[in-house]
């Protein structure tokens, strides 16, 4: 495990031993992600003891906890956690949130998720939850928990306050959501992605309409791989942030600070600062 500050200097580093082969343990790729007091989570998958459980490592990478609960996604605006309480197919399921350095226990809610759910966010500050209906015949709109090919869709985000109150706010036509979590003023943060377009980041507001952010998206009308382009795009502004080559392997994410963007190239951790795609590596 390598650990690096906005700047790229390496900040701690680790070998962490576990079973790779499909034996005890797994770490899921892609599954690691920041935890509250400056942790850093690791979601662990098991076989046999345990569906999913948390590894959770502090700034210098020394193991300072480990949850083995089925976790049903991390709160990341916040930094809690969310655990599901048993494995539940249909009907009401009941949801344990932890909170800080000590997981804390904060809240213990149920919950019962209506047909046509899609994404879903719990955490100390509300859920948020993005429903749709298709069009599975013609002018005919059905909520479906099963997503059919080429149908037209319509979704609504809704969100419950930890106060209790509960509002909803509509997409487009066509437009999906994932959503990111809810702030502690009750806005909720998600991407939306309608298939014409580079992904937006959109908070939204009870009353108020959608506010669209930054986007972001790579393979952009490409007409072949060679043609492949990462491309960072600022609503406030015409033309993008970055457009430049990018190989199918490598990756690239947005710093927090929103002022840098990272990649993975060739190996080689990379971080450039946003508006300038010609920056040198650090």
């Amino acid at each position: 495990m390598l650990v690096f500050d906005l700047n790229g200097a390496l900040k701690a580093q680790r070998d962490v031993d576990y079973d790779a082969d499909g034996g005890d343990e797994l770490v899921a790729q892609g599954e690691a992600f920041p935890g509250a007091g400056h942790t850093l989570n690791f979601r662990v998958e098991e076989a046999g003891t345990s569906k999913s459980g948390i590894w959770i490592f502090d700034e210098e990478l020394n193991e300072v906890g480990r949850i083995d609960r089925f976790i049903e996604t991390p709160a990341l605006l916040d930094r809690s956690l969310v655990f599901q309480e048993g494995v539940v197919w249909n009907g009401p399921r009941t949801y344990g949130i932890v909170t800080g350095k000590a997981f804390t226990p904060a809240d213990r809610i149920t919950q019962t998720w209506p047909v046509g759910t899609m994404d879903r966010k719990i955490g100390v500050h509300g859920t948020a939850y993005i429903q749709c209906q298709q069009e599975i015949k013609p002018g005919q709109y059905q909520p479906s928990n099963v997503v059919y090919a080429g149908a037209n869709r319509r979704c609504v985000l809704n969100a419950v306050g930890a106060d209790g109150e509960s509002w909803s706010s509509p997409l487009e036509q066509n437009q999906v959501a994932e959503v990111l979590g809810m702030l502690d003023d009750g806005r909720v943060a998600g991407l939306v992605r309608d298939g014409r377009a580079a992904e937006q980041i959109v908070v939204w507001k009870k009353g108020e309409p959608a506010e669209g952010r930054l986007c972001a998206a790579v393979d952009l009308f490409c007409p072949s791989p060679e043609d492949r382009r990462l491309m960072i795009f600022d609503q406030t502004q015409p033309l993008p942030l970055v457009s430049r080559s990018f190989i199918e392997s490598d990756r690239a994410a947005i710093a927090p600070d929103g002022k840098h963007y990272a990649t993975l190239e060739s190996g080689e951790l990379r971080i450039y600062p946003l508006g300038n795609s010609t920056g040198g590596k650090r």
